[in-house]
C-alpha cells in the first residue's frame, strides 16, 4: 500500500525504477542525491585536475600541516626532489665508520687470526670483520 500513496504513483514509480537513472528516481521520491565517490583534486606539482576516489588520493602532509595532492607518483617524486634541491632540507652526512679498520687490520697482522677468531676476540660480527679484511687486502 505504500506504493499507491507514494508521491509519484505506482505505475510511475515502477517505470522510474526500471527505466530511469538512479538520480532521477531519487529526485522524484524527494530523496537527496547520492554523493559521488569521486572528488576533483588539483595536483600540487603540475596543477592538473584529476577525478580520484576519495579513498585513493595520493598525498603528503608537510611539516606545516598542509596537505599536498598529486596525480601520480612521478609528480610526487618531482615535488620532493624540488624541496631537497631548494635547500629546504639539510643534506645527509655520511656517518663515520663504527669500527676502527686500522685496529682490526693491526690485530689481524699481530695475531694471524682469520675473520671468525678475530670477530670473537673483538666482539664484532663475523661478516663485518670479513668485509674489513677483504677491503684492506685489496688496498695493499
Amino acid at each position: 500500500m505504500g506504493m499507491v500513496n507514494s508521491p509519484c504513483g505506482a505505475a510511475d514509480l515502477l517505470a522510474a525504477i526500471y527505466e530511469e537513472p538512479r538520480e532521477q528516481v531519487r529526485a522524484k521520491l524527494g530523496l537527496p542525491p547520492v554523493p559521488s565517490p569521486y572528488i576533483d583534486v588539483a595536483c600540487s606539482w603540475c596543477s592538473q585536475l584529476t577525478k580520484r576516489r576519495a579513498t585513493g588520493v595520493v598525498y603528503v602532509v608537510s611539516q606545516r600541516g598542509q596537505e599536498h595532492f598529486f596525480c601520480n607518483k612521478s609528480c610526487q617524486g618531482k615535488w620532493v626532489a624540488a624541496g631537497y634541491a631548494s635547500g629546504r632540507y639539510p643534506k645527509r652526512r655520511r656517518q663515520p665508520p663504527r669500527f676502527d679498520w686500522e685496529m682490526v687490520w693491526a690485530k689481524h697482522l699481530e695475531t694471524g687470526y682469520g675473520a671468525v677468531r678475530l670477530a670473537r676476540l673483538l666482539g664484532m660480527k663475523t661478516v663485518t670483520v670479513e668485509k674489513i679484511l677483504e677491503k684492506k687486502r685489496k688496498e695493499g
